[in-house]
């Protein structure tokens, strides 16, 4: 195997340091990215937001967490699929929003190919602090 070393080309370096940096702003700006993607046609970025019901002038702690809602791109097609976990029975669904189905694996409604939840499952239930419902409500 033969390593280069990318310090050793100044454009090399300043492309992979500025991508880094960028990478750096994203998840520690944004927050609730927990995956990127990168691919020579397209970027995508996974988001998930924890909806913490509030109690009076404050919030509560996030492992109090009713349920989390989420964007994921579909990897084939591209389309943004918002998926709801649920930590409590009894969440209403989100309007617009598809529960997180059994299995992990959820057909596009766009392209009809599957997309795998099972990360995104685990990177939520490790931000919140517990274990999502399973099985997750039907509708």
């Amino acid at each position: 195997m033969k390593i280069t070393n990318y310090e050793d080309d100044p454009e090399l370096a300043d492309a992979v340091n500025r991508y880094y940096v960028l990478l750096r702003m994203t998840f520690e700006g944004v927050g609730n990215i927990y995956k990127i993607f990168e691919t020579p046609a397209a970027t995508l970025a996974m988001r998930f937001n924890v909806q913490v019901a509030q109690i009076g002038q404050g919030g509560i702690p996030s492992q109090q967490a009713q349920s989390a809602t989420g964007d994921v791109p579909c990897p084939h097609c591209g389309r943004q699929i918002k998926i709801q976990i649920d930590f409590a029975p009894g969440v209403p669904r989100t309007p617009g929003a598809i529960r997180y189905p059994a299995g992990g694996q959820l057909p596009c409604p766009s392209c009809g190919k599957p997309v795998n939840l099972v990360p995104a499952l685990g990177e939520v239930e490790r931000n919140v602090g517990k274990k999502a419902l399973d099985p997750q409500p039907t509708d």
